[in-house]
């Protein structure tokens, strides 16, 4: 960028603090919220962010109950962090144990778009058990994912709105 004339400069300051920070974030408020706004692909996610970061953590990060008003939601929670929990060799949370089996079969990303009915078998198939026996179905690899983008520079380009705390400016002129 120098070459044509340009630099870098940040406007707003980066982002600290534990909304920024996986292993510092407080779930059980970024659930509630999430999902009584309805964004329930953000919660998809999240709920990958949260597998993944409870084992870099070494441990479930919700050790107390999220109390969601959501029975599915909950149950999915409870799910992922026994799954977590068995990884790392150790016992869940008792409030897992608290949160009851749904009644019927729940895949989460129903809650914004339409399954094929070959992917939902594909998705039983590779659930953890944990998940399965609370009947909520999530493949394993989609817990797994948020590892690899986690750990991983974000690309964003250039003409992205949230690229916006950076600009472009003339480099500064030096003359001897």
């Amino acid at each position: 960028m120098a070459a044509l004339g340009l630099s870098l400069e940040v406007k707003d300051p980066i982002p600290r603090g534990s909304d920024h920070d996986p292993a510092r974030r407080h779930y059980a408020h970024t659930f509630t919220r999430l999902i009584s706004s309805g964004d329930f692909r953000f919660a998809i996610k999240m709920l990958a962010e949260y597998a993944t970061a409870s084992l870099n953590a070494g441990r479930p990060l919700l050790q107390r109950s999220p109390r969601l008003k959501d029975p599915q939601w909950s149950a999915a929670l409870a799910g992922i962090t026994s799954y977590t929990a068995r990884r790392l060799g150790q016992p869940a949370p008792s409030w897992t144990r608290r949160i009851t089996p749904l009644n019927e079969a729940w895949m989460p990303a129903e809650s914004y778009r339409s399954i094929p009915e070959s992917m939902k078998q594909l998705t039983m198939s590779e659930t953890p058990e944990e998940l399965a026996a609370m009947n909520v179905f999530i493949r394993e690899r989609s817990l797994a994912t948020a590892g690899a983008a986690e750990n991983s520079t974000p690309r964003r380009s250039m003409h992205s709105s949230r690229n916006s705390a950076v600009a472009c400016r003339p480099a500064a002129s030096t003359s001897m």
